[in-house]
């Protein structure tokens, strides 16, 4: 049995200071994982679990009000109740 340590960066490492690899393989990288999210809904597969494919308008106004959601809580909020505390502004 191989012992595994976690770095400073908190990433696995084995014996001998080599990355730890998984023994089920590799999993899906990010980009295949977002492709395959994009194309399911169009697919009789998607149809069948239930999904549909989003419409261009409608997509805008989700990322839209997704953007203006964070502005508001992130920038406008949280950004400015801690400069106030910490006396930065």
């Amino acid at each position: 049995m191989e012992e595994f340590t976690v770095d400073a960066l908190g990433e696995w490492e084995g014996e001998g200071g080599a990355p730890a690899k998984s023994e089920a393989g590799s999993s899906p990288t990010p980009p295949t994982t977002n492709a395959a999210g994009a194309v399911l809904p169009h697919t009789p597969l998607g149809a069948l679990m239930g999904f549909y494919p989003v419409t261009a308008c409608r997509w805008l106004v989700r990322i839209s009000l997704l953007v203006l959601t964070y502005l508001i809580l992130a920038q406008g909020g949280v950004k400015t109740w801690f400069y106030r505390r910490h006396a930065l502004l």
